[in-house]
């Protein structure tokens, strides 16, 4: 007998092992908060708005939206920053309901690492090209240390995926404007305004069918009314516009690559 509980003893400690440590509950008992700035690299007032943006969040789309910044990443797991969260995201029990639903963005201060992860619910919403483009959001925004917009970035973001993923269609490759309707709306939008406008100077040139251009400026000047003693016609400038013209690069396949602990997420630096 005393062996058989051995062996159930073993068993059990060893899926304790494998399994991810959850803390018990969601964080939607209030007893953590979502966003965590362990450094200070946000005010108070930044943080207290920060949290409740995060909470109203959570209270419409039973989501957690995490924020955590910390000095080193390696005090937490030292493989790596991706390591970092996951093992901060189950340590500390993040995640909304049983399931623990939701996305971290971890900030590791010394070497300017971050890693933006999801579980549960947030692998459907947050699709691995949704997370790419995603991280350009909030990046552009770290490189030049403004924090808090960053953060309201990765917010704003999260928002409209979930609300995308709970109308049935999650942010992904397939969701973005495809060319044809790309260029059917730069019709609407240029070339209709640009017909009525070369209608109206037709229109206008129909009108001065008699008037003709002079070849010098001084045939612009009433003979009674100015005397010229020099007369030259001198070239100033040139005004020249550019426009930068957009490229497609060519992107992977959608959907969402999920590890062995039910993970999914990007990492880097910024």
């Amino acid at each position: 007998m005393k062996k058989k509980r051995s062996i159930v003893l073993s068993v059990v400690l060893l899926l304790l092992m494998i399994l991810p440590a959850w803390a018990a509950g969601g964080q939607e008992d209030g007893n953590t908060p979502y966003i965590n700035d362990m450094v200070g690299i946000l005010t108070e007032t930044e943080v207290s708005s920060l949290e409740q943006r995060a909470e109203a969040i959570a209270e419409e789309y039973q989501f957690a939206v995490n924020i955590v910044v910390v000095q080193r990443y390696q005090d937490y797991n030292s493989a790596n920053v991706y390591e970092a969260a996951k093992t901060i995201y189950t340590d500390w029990g993040l995640g909304y309901g049983s399931g623990h639903d939701g996305i971290l963005l971890l900030l590791s201060m010394d070497e300017r690492d971050y890693a933006n992860i999801a579980y549960g619910y947030g692998n459907t919403a947050f699709t691995d090209y949704g997370k790419e483009k995603m991280d350009e959001q909030f990046l552009d925004d770290f490189r030049d240390d403004d924090w808090f917009d960053g953060f309201t970035d990765y917010l704003r973001v999260s928002r409209n995926y979930l609300d995308m993923a709970a109308k049935g269609t999650p942010f992904d490759t397939n969701t973005e404007p495809s060319m044809g309707r790309t260029l059917a709306r730069l019709a609407i939008r240029v070339l209709v305004p640009l017909l009525i406008a070369v209608v109206y100077v037709l229109w206008l040139k129909a009108q001065m069918e008699s008037v003709s251009e002079a070849r010098d400026a001084e045939e612009y000047i009433d003979e009674n009314s100015a005397h010229l003693r020099v007369k030259t016609d001198v070239f100033t400038h040139t005004t020249r516009t550019e426009r930068k013209i957009e490229r497609d690069n060519d992107r992977g396949g959608g959907g969402t690559s999920v590890d062995s602990g039910g993970f999914s997420g990007s990492s880097g630096k910024f």
